[in-house]
């Protein structure tokens, strides 16, 4: 036997749900649905301008089993600002005291398919263009094989850039490796055998792997207002990924937020604002011809155990919604180890699209683009949400079954609705999804992590990440 405590907020009646313990995918191209409890969603939806006043209760109700009906009840679309619900189980309880989120006019929303948009050749030479001071950018690939032709002409430039160069760090060791790579690869061509050889044309090269991977690869080198950068593109069956980074700051960063102890004792070392280096990255990314895309997230970069500059992370938006920040969603894919004959599940990819733009003193450092998506079919035009009250009593069913399994009470403190991602028979659509983040989802000793605990399809209330279970 369960108690539910509702408590201060908001009163909540929970009653008898099918469970979602099994992942039940959505139909993309339905437009109507039903609530477990039996709710036409689209009357609802009809219906929910009658009753948008808040409602707020302060009495306190003891529910001795969760099939049993609260006296008091909500309208089932408000969706209040704070949640307060406490699940009390055998061994361990459920505690709610989160912050809603939902965004502006939420009850329009789009179903839309992606479809997997692989750079080309043509997408290489339209990015140099548009990144590179004009005339400044060549192909160089010094783990490659080249053409004795072109390797006179890029060992040339090579030794101009270390020749000029006024780094003596980073950006001078990197630049005599290549060379050194280069003329290595000259003495040892019979090591090139399953590699395309290069002739200083910027495209994809070709290289078979055998039982690994099969990848295409184009790198180039350039200036960005005199300072050079280097522009990597590869493609495999599981990834795609294009990655700029500045001469001298390739090197391992790690990425906070700001409640790090290093935020909040030395602050964000940077010349630029959080906000200031947001604006900066989105004209950044117009200037890339990107439109469809908004800032999500900013986390602080510490590079050299110094606290400076920003990574911005961009995700798709259409209408009022934008997939919702975790690191799941939004996890950079620079290489693919996967065999030939390994599938992947995002559309073709190992990991969703995402887009991360570092920016310091001197502006843009890096860039990544890691598996590129289109929008494909728009499924749902003006798709019909689920009432508030039936994905809540759902969230706390869920909930209150898994809480026994941890080693610890489940305290939920953030509630967020926004687009998630939906898998089925290798196609992805962004639809909306409750989010439930529980106390222990930011992880920011070291690495900025973020991870819900329970997401629920907001369209058929079918769990897409439900709570895991403790070891």
């Amino acid at each position: 036997m369960k108690k539910i405590a509702i408590a201060g907020l908001i009163t909540i009646a929970m009653l008898s749900l099918v469970a979602c313990s099994g992942k039940e995918q959505v139909d993309y191209d339905v437009t109507e649905a039903t609530s477990s409890d039996g709710v036409d969603t689209e009357s609802a939806t009809q219906s929910s301008g009658e009753d948008e006043a808040a409602h707020t209760t302060e009495q306190n109700n003891e529910v001795g089993d969760t099939n049993q009906a609260s006296s008091v009840v909500t309208s089932e679309w408000q969706v209040p600002e704070k949640l307060e619900v406490k699940i009390t189980g055998e061994e361990r309880d459920v505690n709610i005291y989160a912050d809603i989120t939902v965004p502006d006019a939420y009850k329009k929303c789009q179903v839309v398919e992606l479809v997997r948009d692989d750079f080309t050749d043509e997408d290489i030479v339209s990015m140099a263009e548009k990144v590179f001071d004009e005339g400044s950018y060549f192909l160089c690939m010094p783990s490659w094989p080249c053409t004795a032709e072109y390797y006179a002409e890029v060992h040339l430039k090579l030794t101009h850039i270390r020749d000029t160069i006024s780094d003596e760090g980073n950006a001078l060791i990197e630049i005599n490796q290549a060379i050194g790579s280069y003329e290595q690869n000259q003495l040892e061509t019979s090591e090139f055998d399953n590699q395309e050889e290069t002739d200083g044309t910027i495209r994809f090269y070709t290289s078979n792997n055998g039982e690994f991977v099969d990848k295409e690869c184009c790198e180039i080198v350039g200036t960005i207002d005199g300072d050079y950068y280097t522009l990597v593109f590869e493609k495999s069956k599981g990834a795609c990924y294009a990655w700029l980074f500045k001469y001298g700051m390739n090197e391992d960063t790690s990425e906070v937020g700001s409640d790090n102890i290093d935020v909040k004792l030395m602050g964000n070392t940077c010349i630029y604002s959080e906000e200031e280096a947001t604006a900066i990255a989105v004209e950044y990314l117009e200037k890339l011809g990107i439109t469809d895309m908004v800032p999500v997230h900013v986390n602080h970069v510490v590079r050299r155990e110094d606290v400076n500059g920003y990574s911005v992370y961009f995700g798709r938006k259409y209408e009022n919604y934008h997939l919702t920040y975790t690191t799941a969603n939004f996890t950079i894919n620079r290489y693919s180890y996967l065999t030939n004959d390994e599938a992947n599940d995002f559309g073709g990819y190992t990991t969703m699209e995402c887009i991360r733009i570092e920016i310091g003193d001197d502006g843009v450092r890096e860039f990544e683009i890691s598996s590129p998506m289109k929008q494909g079919e728009i499924m749902t035009e003006d798709a019909v949400l689920l009432p508030w009250d039936s994905v809540n009593n759902l969230a706390c069913e869920t909930l209150s079954k898994a809480a026994d399994d941890q080693s610890k009470n489940i305290v939920i403190e953030q509630i967020e609705l926004g687009y998630g991602i939906e898998k089925k028979d290798n196609r992805v659509a962004l639809v909306p999804v409750w989010y439930y983040f529980d106390i222990n989802a930011v992880d920011d000793s070291y690495r900025y992590t973020k991870t819900s605990i329970l997401e629920i399809n907001a369209l058929d209330g079918s769990i897409i990440k439900d709570v895991p279970t403790e070891q």
